[in-house]
């Protein structure tokens, strides 16, 4: 994550008042960089996932199931991911195609409780450019883990998904 760091949103939940306030600020600036960065995405994002990702975000919703498939050997970027998240009210399933890079990673600490926690709730995440046809998605979760996917440019597809 460049923008939304895991270090960053913790020192926002410090109890540190300093801490906390340089944290927001830091955090708001970051934001708008963010925003910034965001737009020049139009093109590279199918204009739905851009569009919905403009105005919304899965904070607080759980994953529940992630797909890997290998489509076919023998051929070019044969791997798709599809992750499904959900909550109280909504479910959804991204799909990832021509998938060049997959990365899942879960902080285990000394805690026990930390290894239970899985990935937690989805937190915050970021599309960026990896280079002129390669784009990557980062999700950090409440615990700590991150996913990280890079995919071929327009190669993203976001639905709502009618069972519950």
């Amino acid at each position: 994550m460049k923008y939304f760091t895991n270090e960053l949103w913790n020192l926002i939940n410090s109890e540190n008042l300093n801490e906390r306030t340089m944290a927001k600020a830091e955090w708001k600036a970051n934001s708008e960089e963010y925003s910034n960065h965001y737009k020049q995405l139009v093109g590279r994002l199918p204009s739905r996932v851009y569009k919905f990702f403009s105005c919304n975000d899965f904070h607080d919703y759980q994953v529940t199931d992630i797909k890997i498939t290998q489509d076919a050997y023998g051929v070019s970027y044969p791997v798709s991911v599809d992750i499904i998240v959900k909550s109280a009210d909504d479910k959804w399933n991204i799909a990832y195609k021509k998938v060049t890079k997959l990365s899942l990673n879960f902080l285990i600490g000394d805690s026990p409780y930390e290894i239970k926690r899985g990935f937690d709730d989805w937190g915050y995440d970021e599309f960026l450019v990896i280079d002129n046809k390669t784009l990557s998605h980062e999700i950090l979760f409440a615990s700590g883990a991150v996913i990280l996917i890079h995919f071929y440019d327009k190669n993203i597809s976001i639905k709502k998904v009618n069972e519950l």
